[in-house]
């Protein structure tokens, strides 16, 4: 599962690329392994106190950069 995410609400990066680097982050350290279940956006969004379509933008590109799968609505890292 994610561990101690959290925006910075005053940086130059956007919301959903902070996500992306944290996700990223955590995967390269192990945190997340091959398989594992991210949060629903919607959730995550309520986490972090972001819109879920900001969580979705991070999400899609981390598919795009080949570190997560979709599944019919769940996203998973691949």
């Amino acid at each position: 599962m994610l561990r101690g995410m959290r925006i910075k609400w005053h940086s130059d990066i956007s919301y959903s690329e902070q996500i992306e680097q944290k996700i990223k982050k955590q995967i390269s350290l192990g945190y997340l392994e091959k398989g594992e279940q991210l949060p629903r956006c919607k959730v995550l969004g309520e986490k972090l106190k972001v819109c879920g379509i900001t969580v979705y933008r991070a999400y899609r590109k981390l598919i795009e950069a080949g570190l997560v799968v979709r599944k019919d609505n769940d996203f998973y890292v691949n």
